[in-house]
Formats: C-alpha cells, sequence, structure tokens
C-alpha cells in the first residue's frame, strides 16, 4: 500500500495545487488529507497542508468579516458574536475577532444602560403623575370645602 502513495504522491500534489489555484482551498486539503499520515509521501505535502490551511483561514476571514459588518449595521449583536465565535484562534484575523467582540459587548452595555434609564425614567415618570394626581385631589377637596358656606350650630341644652 506504502508503494501505491508513494507512486501517486507527486499526482496527488499536482491535484492539490490545481484546487488551491482555483481558490478551493478546502478542496486541497481534502486531497492531502487522504494520504495516511505514517507515509513518507504525507511528510512531504506537511507544509503544503500547513500553506492551505492558513489560507483557506484566510479565505473564510474575508467572508465572517462582511458578515460580521452587516450583522452590526443592523444591530443584530448576537449574530455578529456567533460569526466571531467561529475564527479559529490561530488565523491571521483572530485579533479582528477580539477587537469586534469588545466592540460589541460595548455597544451592549450602551444598550442595557439606555433601556435601564428609560425604566428609571417612567418609573419617575409615573410616581410623579401620581403626585399630581394627590395634590390635585387635595387642590379640589380644598376648594370645595372653603366655597361652602359656613354653618354655625347651637347647642342648646336643657
Amino acid at each position: 500500500m506504502e508503494i501505491y502513495w508513494q507512486s501517486q504522491c507527486r499526482q496527488i500534489m499536482v491535484q492539490a495545487d490545481h484546487c488551491a489555484t482555483l481558490g478551493d482551498y478546502r478542496a486541497a486539503i481534502a486531497t492531502l488529507c487522504h494520504i495516511p499520515t505514517g507515509s513518507p509521501c504525507f511528510e512531504s505535502v506537511g507544509e503544503a497542508l500547513a500553506k492551505y490551511y492558513a489560507l483557506f483561514q484566510s479565505q473564510l476571514c474575508s467572508g465572517i468579516k462582511m458578515n460580521v459588518e452587516s450583522a452590526l449595521a443592523t444591530h443584530d449583536y448576537e449574530t455578529a458574536a456567533g460569526l466571531l465565535a467561529e475564527i479559529d484562534p490561530s488565523s491571521d484575523c483572530y485579533q479582528y475577532a477580539l477587537d469586534m467582540f469588545r466592540r460589541i459587548e460595548k455597544e451592549v452595555a450602551k444598550l442595557e444602560n439606555r433601556d435601564w434609564d428609560f425604566k428609571m425614567r417612567q418609573y419617575s415618570d409615573a410616581v410623579a403623575t401620581e403626585r399630581h394626581l394627590i395634590d390635585a385631589c387635595r387642590d379640589a377637596a380644598k376648594s370645595y370645602y372653603s366655597a361652602s358656606p359656613n354653618v354655625n350650630y347651637t347647642q342648646v341644652i336643657w
């Protein structure tokens, strides 16, 4: 079996290079991964495999960056964070992912603070409305009783 992989090694490399030239790094990686790990052929393609993987990661990053920017434009922070989580820590755009996570964190914190401030304003407005209602009732009662004539009662005791 080892003789087969030795004889086909150059042909497999050519096929993987062709896939990589077309920008199909996933196919190039898959082609090279068919080679058994213990064979001498696999040892010779290790460098190419690492190169194709790096190019594949770069290609993925470009697509992810575009989708993250679209999600952020619509304030869909959950989708953006999910996309960023797919980025491999060994890829070139991992720092981009970390920076975007920090940006999302700040935006979400601002939204949460804004929501909290809005709820507190609603509460304050409700309390103020209740106070105005109590004051209005007090003023109405005061006005009613001050407008009614004074009646003096005399009590006669026998």
